[in-house]
């Protein structure tokens, strides 16, 4: 009988096994909402930042101001030539021109900034222009250097 008892107390029980992977799924489960908000909102952040070079390139190639009108409020965006007034077809636009973050995700102005980004033909902007893409605690920026044109996306930390 001792022995039989010693044999058993040196090897784990298929329960013990089973309750580690059950807390280690619900860990794992956990993780899960703040990784695919990462994603929803990088994915939203190129987005942006893909229409913005095409504006600046757009502008450049007809030599016209084109104007990324970012719409805070209503969370979307679109390309306008400033002459004529015409929004420049791009792909996933509505029937306006119109392209919409994905659901739970949202513009922030930033204030003292414009959140258009008005490029001119020469390949500047206009004026500095910067927006902010949140998504539960994620946040992106998006800024544009007037100086040069220059787009850029980060991750904001947030304490």
């Amino acid at each position: 009988m001792d022995r039989h008892r010693r044999l058993r107390q040196r090897g784990i029980s298929l329960i013990e096994i089973l309750v580690v992977m059950v807390v280690a799924a619900i860990l794992f489960a956990s993780t899960m909402p703040s990784w695919d908000d990462r994603q929803i909102i990088g994915a939203n952040a190129r987005t942006l930042v893909s229409d913005a070079v095409r504006a600046r390139s757009y502008a450049q190639r007809i030599w016209d101001t084109v104007t990324m009108d970012i719409e805070v409020e209503n969370d979307r965006w679109r390309l306008v030539e400033q002459d004529s007034g015409a929004w420049v077809d791009g792909p996933g636009a509505d029937d306006q021109g119109w392209r919409h973050l994905d659901k739970y995700t949202h513009f922030q102005a930033v204030p003292g900034v414009s959140e258009d980004f008005v490029f001119l033909p020469n390949g500047r902007c206009a004026a500095e222009g910067e927006v902010w893409i949140t998504s539960g605690d994620q946040v992106w920026r998006i800024r544009v250097n007037p100086l040069s044109g220059t787009i850029e996306a980060e991750p904001v930390n947030q304490p």
